[in-house]
């Protein structure tokens, strides 16, 4: 009914707006404004009938507007400080193999910076915990640092089996690990109470990889209650954890190959997991399925290698395609991403204040990475 009064008034007032200014004042008074006003409205009215692409502020990063921030080997992983002008970057030189891995904190200015853990086997994992307190990298074991000064707190063990992925709780005293295992029956997710180093409990992430014997952790996070833990394994299984005792609330499926990427929002109330098949699915925290987004390039698949969200409630997305390259979603228009590089980000990363966002791009040579930053539009 308001769509059909906003046309009646539109189609009422048109002359109005195009007749010309006269010496005549009556034209000005009572009346006349009235139907300029409905006119208004009307315009309103019927503009609003029309769809229309919109994309918030978070998606608003200039493709042309980046900047190398680092050179590496095989980087697994990034991580933006707090003050949002360093960045952690995990390493290891795939040449070399073990006993290459190391963290280095990159001062974004300046491309360099300084080795914080190193050299260790590999490092696949890095997370900072929301108060700024804490430092986890994954290694063959899980080492805890102070975000103030970078120095060792403690070493937590994980049976010397290498972690893939590290969360800490929304307050920051829990820390879980996903790790990379060589038998499904070993425990795969970790559990400890940061300021104690004590182990909570360990489970089987139900990982049902298509490999015999190997599974891991791609990724995992807590939900926005603090209450439940999300693991994601190299199958297709998502599983819901109750933090504290770990066991299982629910599990379920994702709905188009092997989990490749998760990722889940600041705020902890969506998830999102993209498969060797080029799926990306969008969920609640209660592991409902919200969304699917496919590479609109390439219909014949193109796999996904890195999610990041990049709102904190989890309305958009950034995505590394594997062909198809980095693409910026906003999840109110799914069909037009925005891409920001053609390169296949195998990390990304945003800043804390949204500034930044940063991924890890292999160049054309081997066992070569460089970490491209772009900063936030301010149009």
């Amino acid at each position: 009914m308001s769509t059909f009064f906003g046309w009646f008034n539109l189609c009422c007032a048109l002359p109005l707006l195009t007749r010309r200014a006269t010496a005549d004042t009556s034209y000005l008074t009572g009346k006349t404004t009235d139907m300029r006003l409905n006119a208004v409205i009307g315009i309103t009215l019927v503009l609003g009938m029309f769809p229309k692409t919109h994309y918030g502020q978070d998606v608003k990063f200039n493709p042309k507007d980046v900047r190398k921030a680092y050179s590496g080997k095989s980087i697994e992983a990034i991580e933006f400080t707090q003050d949002s002008e360093h960045i952690l970057v995990s390493e290891f030189d795939l040449a070399r193999g073990l006993g290459t891995g190391r963290v280095t904190n990159v001062r974004i200015s300046e491309g360099k910076g300084d080795v914080l853990v190193g050299p260790v086997n590999v490092v696949r994992a890095v997370s900072i915990s929301n108060d700024n307190k804490h430092v986890a990298v994954g290694s063959d074991q899980v080492i805890i640092l102070s975000a103030s000064d970078f120095k060792k707190a403690r070493a937590l063990g994980t049976g010397s089996r290498y972690v893939k992925s590290l969360a800490f709780s929304r307050d920051g005293t829990l820390l879980a690990a996903g790790l990379v295992i060589p038998d499904k029956a070993d425990p795969s997710v970790h559990m400890w109470d940061v300021g104690s180093g004590k182990k909570l409990f360990s489970v089987q992430g139900d990982a049902a990889s298509r490999m015999p014997r190997f599974t891991q952790v791609t990724g995992l996070g807590f939900t926005a209650d603090g209450m439940r833990l999300v693991t994601a394994g190299s199958g297709s299984d998502i599983v819901i954890w109750n933090v504290k005792d770990g066991t299982k609330i629910n599990s379920f499926a994702h709905t188009d190959g092997d989990i490749n990427a998760f990722t889940i929002s600041r705020d902890g109330t969506r998830f999102a997991t993209g498969s060797l098949n080029g799926v990306v699915c969008v969920w609640t925290d209660q592991g409902k399925l919200e969304t699917t987004i496919k590479s609109e390039e390439y219909e014949d698949g193109d796999q996904v290698n890195s999610l990041c969200f990049i709102s904190d409630n989890g309305s958009s997305l950034a995505v590394g395609f594997g062909r198809a390259g980095l693409q910026l979603v906003d999840l109110s228009s799914p069909k037009t991403p925005i891409k920001l590089h053609a390169g296949s980000a195998v990390a990304i990363a945003i800043a804390r204040d949204r500034r930044f966002l940063a991924a890890a791009i292999p160049e054309l040579s081997i066992n070569s990475t460089s970490v491209l930053v772009w900063k936030k539009s301010e149009k």
